[in-house]
């Protein structure tokens, strides 16, 4: 009989034990899914307000290339509302790559990487670009220079700064 009600008792306890891991589980996927959606709407409210700036520069740039083919339009103005456009492009391509750049935020995928090779291929896509501001740009390295890093980021950081000087 005491073998019987220490039996039923272990019984009790177990799927007492049983329903507080469940009840645990379910409390854990519930957190897991909020925080899923928090990011989300933090998405959702860095997009809207991405959207909201990029309506300035898309009017100035409409605006600039409605103009600069109208009548009686001289060279100088031309020019300068060529520049707005491009300055106002620039601006658009930078709050893009910024919300690109928080929108997939991944973990670094790290190897061993030549760095002497990132640099020849940042120099070599950013040349005809620099070159038309009057800058050149050279690497000259005799052997390899070895990092353990993520390629895709190093060479991202290194077109960040090549572009950095076009303001």
């Amino acid at each position: 009989m005491l073998f019987r009600s220490v039996r039923l008792m272990a019984d009790a306890r177990r799927e007492q034990s049983d329903r507080l891991a469940e009840s645990l589980r379910a409390h854990e996927a519930t957190r897991d899914k909020l925080i899923a959606e928090e990011k989300l709407a933090a998405i959702g409210r860095l997009a809207s307000a991405i959207a909201h700036e990029i309506r300035n520069p898309v009017a100035m740039i409409s605006s600039a290339l409605a103009t600069v083919d109208g009548p009686g339009v001289d060279a100088e103005t031309r020019a300068q509302l060529y520049g707005v456009a491009a300055t106002e492009m620039d601006r658009l391509a930078r709050l893009t790559g910024d919300f690109l750049a928080y929108a997939r935020q991944r973990p670094p995928e790290c190897a061993t990487v030549d760095l002497a090779e990132v640099v020849s291929c940042v120099r070599d896509v950013s040349q005809a670009e620099s070159e038309s501001r009057g800058i050149t740009l050279a690497c000259a390295t005799a052997t390899p220079v070895m990092a353990w890093a993520d390629r895709a980021q190093v060479q991202q950081i290194l077109l960040n700064l090549v572009k950095k000087d076009r303001k």
